[in-house]
């Protein structure tokens, strides 16, 4: 449940913040389901470098294995969507695919399950 899910984002965050990342969240998983079913337009990992710079796409691909370890954690990715949005003033459509697209980038080898399609 995402309102549970974000209780540890509530101490760290404004409330505001943590609506915001719930939101995206949401719209983070719609896009990764368009990536499984091949509806979506890739975005390469140069493409990414250039849109991000390599020190956000760097700690990207870090948060996107340390979910993969700890079982999927969802504020790790809140977190990385809020980043993304503070750093790059990308608007926030655009923070939803470049995250996903990062995300499926580092993960589709991990994560072969979550990724198959439906």
């Amino acid at each position: 449940d995402l309102g549970h899910a974000a209780d540890g984002l509530a101490a760290r965050f404004k409330p505001e913040d943590v609506v915001w990342m719930n939101n995206c969240y949401e719209i983070f998983l719609k896009k990764c389901d368009k990536i499984k079913n091949e509806k979506e337009e890739e975005i390469q990992p140069n493409f990414l470098k250039w849109s991000l710079g390599s020190k956000l796409v760097d700690v990207g691909n870090a948060v996107c294995e340390k979910v993969v370890e700890i079982d999927r954690d969802v504020d790790l990715i809140k977190e990385l969507l809020w980043t993304v949005r503070e750093i790059t003033k990308i608007n926030d459509d655009g923070v939803t695919n470049h995250v996903s697209w990062l995300f499926w980038h580092q993960t589709k080898g991990s994560l072969k399950e979550f990724w198959k399609s439906s």
